[in-house]
């Protein structure tokens, strides 16, 4: 930014004077605000990106807990889908088996299929 600056302020000076001292004495008299401008278009430029990158990070950290908790949700629902299910066949295996034992006991009959979780007794 700074060396092109001043060659754009020495091209304005020869097109605006006609002697070389004038010319130049006007250049030199301009660097510091060509200096100025130069370093706070440098560090608005490299604030802005520093700012970007900061913005992005806390974006992804945002997006990264957003995606956890969606996952961790999705293992719960999953989780108590499951438990659900396996009660309500367990359920039905001791609905089916409560079944026959009654209409064994019904028809007189001695009933000694286990009961499904095993134990006897």
């Amino acid at each position: 930014m700074f060396i092109p600056g001043t060659g754009i302020n020495i091209a304005i000076q020869i097109a605006d004077n006609d002697a070389i001292m004038r010319i130049w004495h006007n250049a030199l008299m301009a660097e510091g605000a060509i200096a100025m401008a130069s370093a706070a278009i440098s560090f608005t430029l490299t604030e802005s990106w520093r700012a970007a990158m900061v913005i992005a990070h806390d974006i992804q950290k945002w997006l990264d807990k957003r995606r956890q908790k969606q996952l961790e949700a999705a293992i719960a629902k999953g989780r108590a889908e499951g438990e659900a299910k396996g009660r309500a066949e367990e359920r039905s295996l001791w609905q089916e088996w409560n079944a026959r034992r009654l209409d064994a006991e019904s028809r007189g009959e001695n009933f000694t299929e286990p009961p499904p979780n095993g134990k006897v007794g």
